[in-house]
């Protein structure tokens, strides 16, 4: 037997589009200054091939060249297709490192992450993946600047993003994991709920420039007009198929839901309308990879029918929805038990 599959549509999100001629910004919040303090910077993004600018700014805080002035830029170069941290603590001039070439696709939604370690690298990542580092020791003083916050772009006419941007979000004080990177691909990557956490701030642009932490940090849309959004990723995409990485357990209940109509006569007599016959299956995972788990708890919040097969090479068991969310139990590091009702369309 071969492994199973779903086929599912995720939750729908939103992104604000960027069309290379506006950009947002922040009047000066020293909580996006990070002093002397390591942060982290992480977009979930598409910038177009017909980008306007070989470097676009994806969020910044710190004037323009950063020659002799404390801040910092977290930037896309669109030619070579390298993220890149511009960083100053005030030198006569800034250090820039950047992630490997060809390190993301034009046209293509990815995650950006930059981690900045004061005294050591910054690393990079795209989803979820790490594609270079560089030192920015040099620059570990205070970054602090009286510069407003940025993001797609320093004006309306330079280092502009054309594209899009599901969600913007910030960390300061600590360095996660790339480990905690790779898992957080896959809830990305598989439609899972996303939420502000203990982060300075996620800006998740649901229709809305107000972050979603408590201080609530507000966006103004820069360069006329009023901000326009479109579908998030990875709802853009369409559906997900998943298969499963370890196939469901022998001994799964294949059943039918009762759907037939019994009702009492005036005489009181019992009778029954014989309605479809629909399929009912309850699947066991006795050992799933959190990815699985993630996936299916997905299908769940996306609220839609779902395609199942026992065997990705054999035609679809069923059209079904789930009856209720999988419970997961972890049982081994890395593994959980969890079960899935599906109950046919």
């Amino acid at each position: 037997m071969g492994r199973g599959q779903i086929i599912y549509t995720p939750a729908a999100t939103s992104a604000i589009t960027l069309d290379g001629a506006h950009y947002l910004s922040l009047a000066d919040d020293a909580d996006f200054d990070f002093g002397t303090a390591d942060f982290a910077v992480d977009a979930l993004l598409r910038i177009d091939a017909d980008t306007p600018d070989a470097e676009a700014v994806i969020a910044a805080k710190g004037a323009a060249s950063l020659g002799g002035a404390a801040g910092w830029h977290f930037v896309a170069d669109t030619v070579n297709l390298k993220l890149g941290l511009r960083i100053n603590d005030g030198d006569v001039a800034a250090a820039y490192v950047a992630s490997n070439a060809a390190a993301f696709s034009l046209g293509a939604w990815f995650w950006a992450r930059v981690t900045a370690d004061r005294d050591g690298n910054a690393t990079f990542y795209v989803n979820g993946v790490s594609v270079g580092a560089g030192a920015v020791s040099a620059a570990a003083g205070s970054l602090n600047n009286s510069e407003a916050l940025k993001v797609g772009g320093q004006d309306a006419s330079a280092s502009r993003l054309k594209g899009a941007m599901d969600f913007l979000r910030f960390d300061a004080g600590r360095l996660l994991s790339a480990a905690w990177a790779a898992r957080e691909w896959d809830r990305l990557r598989y439609g899972a709920r996303r939420s502000v956490q203990d982060f300075l701030e996620l800006w998740s642009f649901e229709e809305s420039l107000t972050g979603d932490s408590d201080a609530a940090h507000i966006l103004a849309w820069q360069g006329g007009g009023g901000a326009a959004y479109e579908t998030g990723y990875p709802a853009s995409e369409g559906t997900i198929t998943y298969q499963f990485g370890k196939n469901f357990q022998y001994g799964h209940e294949d059943a039918f839901l009762d759907v037939d109509d019994r009702q009492r006569s005036l005489d009181g007599g019992l009778f029954s309308y014989v309605g479809a016959r629909k399929s009912r299956l309850v699947v066991k995972f006795p050992a799933a990879a959190l990815a699985q788990v993630v996936a299916l708890q997905a299908a769940w919040a996306g609220g839609r029918e779902l395609d199942f097969y026992e065997d990705a090479d054999l035609p679809r068991t069923c059209q079904a929805l789930m009856a209720a969310p999988p419970a997961a139990q972890s049982v081994a590091n890395g593994l959980y038990e969890l079960e899935i009702e599906l109950e046919e369309t």
